[in-house]
């Protein structure tokens, strides 16, 4: 199976992927996967700019040239992701979510409905592939938490 780990943490050795990379040792203990671990405060990954060029292109792929085409590449063709991240204000950091936005190259303008909801159909079917969290909670956020 291919895993992809996509590292949010700002921080290089954070908790959150001790953590992660712990918790895979224990997956891969055979040594049957093949892990990937992408560290996203590393990548040039631009705002989505909501022109929906993917959505008429269909090919998976952002016409904004930065690190994000290959980022998607590399989602599309893992069996598993793992999203590793600590919990900040009860947000994923930044550029994580600046990565989220820019996954819609995998939808398409077409939509469908199952009678009572409605889908956009898909170029990769991100939702249906094997996802992992490993989240870390920040230790303030889980003080304030435990004292209200």
């Amino acid at each position: 199976m291919k895993i992809l780990i996509l590292n949010g943490s700002p921080k290089q050795n954070s908790s959150t992927l001790v953590l992660t990379w712990e918790f895979m040792k224990g997956v891969n203990e055979n040594n049957e996967h093949q892990i990937e671990s992408v560290n996203i405060v590393e990548k040039k990954i631009n705002y989505c700019q909501g022109c929906l060029s993917c959505w008429i292109r269909q090919d998976g792929h952002c016409v904004i040239q930065d690190d994000m085409n290959g980022l998607l590449d590399r989602m599309a063709e893992s069996d598993m992701i793992v999203w590793s991240f600590p919990l900040y204000e009860y947000g994923v950091p930044g550029p994580l979510k600046t990565l989220l936005d820019r996954t819609n190259p995998f939808l398409k303008m077409r939509m469908y409905s199952d009678g009572k909801r409605f889908f956009h159909d898909t170029v990769v079917d991100l939702p249906k592939k094997r996802m992992l969290l490993s989240v870390a909670v920040v230790s303030h956020i889980l003080r304030i938490t435990l004292h209200h």
